[in-house]
């Protein structure tokens, strides 16, 4: 069979314009239908993650690269009559990441070993390298007097990366002056903001220590907004004279890294 030149061309450029076609579709079909883009959701380990969607360009840090969060002790603390609060002090050795939520529990109980109280249940942050503290107040314990504390997370402990400023030691406290101890002690200090960010919504947590090192008094407030190099007057009280004679005191700024803008 013979094609003079001009139906060859014909062929030719039908034939090139049919593979372009097919080209085209398959690069579409692949695109839209077949390729897998690699995530951090996607039960795979690719990119250049160290684990199943977690390390690397992943927010989500690897169980094997966490060290253990450590509570280093729980205690009670009588405020009034039998009214309690409870202070939960616990380390966060990790680095560049930290816990958005956790549900904990917290039980005490008496001399006995008896649960004085029902159980306080409650969620928190866990901020990044740093020591900090679980604080919970208003409890009514009726005719037990609780001896001991123990506080337990009801769920696996999920660390995600956060910024590397908040490692740091970005709130400080100053000017911290007590008063009134025979009646109803007054704590009053100064927070420093030494960054140019504003941070929102700060528990601040206070633990009185006597001459033994052990906890007599604690409890918290809330800086709702402390701006960009801005100093902010806080204020503890309690109704009643304390159980020992204050030596030392610990106030702890607590920097939800998770709320904060970016």
């Amino acid at each position: 069979y013979y094609m003079d030149w001009a139906t060859r061309r014909k062929t030719t450029i039908i034939g090139v314009f049919t593979i372009i076609v097919v080209v085209i579709i398959s690069i579409f079909v692949y695109n839209n239908f077949l390729k897998n883009e690699a995530t951090c959701f996607d039960k795979k380990q690719n990119q250049n993650e160290r684990g199943i969607d977690c390390g690397g360009v992943c927010s989500l840090m690897c169980v094997a690269d966490i060290k253990p969060i450590l509570p280093l002790w729980v205690r009670p603390i009588k405020i009034v009559g039998d009214v309690y609060s409870v202070v939960a002090y616990i380390e966060n050795q990790n680095q560049g990441s930290g816990v958005e939520s956790v549900s904990y529990e917290i039980r005490l109980y008496d001399d006995k070993n008896l649960l004085a109280t029902n159980p306080i249940v409650g969620t928190t942050f866990l901020e990044p390298n740093d020591r900090t503290a679980i604080f919970e107040t208003g409890i009514k314990v009726n005719e037990r007097i609780p001896k001991t504390a123990f506080i337990t997370f009801s769920q696996p402990l999920v660390f995600t990366k956060v910024s590397e400023k908040y490692d740091r030691q970005n709130l400080i406290v100053e000017n911290d002056l007590f008063e009134d101890l025979n009646t109803t002690p007054k704590l009053s200090a100064n927070i420093r903001n030494t960054t140019f960010s504003t941070f929102y919504n700060i528990p601040v947590v206070v633990i009185i220590y006597d001459i033994n090192g052990n906890a007599i008094a604690t409890s918290q407030t809330i800086i709702d907004q402390i701006g960009s190099e801005e100093t902010v007057p806080i204020y503890f009280t309690w109704p009643e004279p304390l159980s020992g004679v204050p030596v030392r005191r610990e106030i702890i700024p607590r920097i939800n890294p998770f709320i904060q803008p970016s």
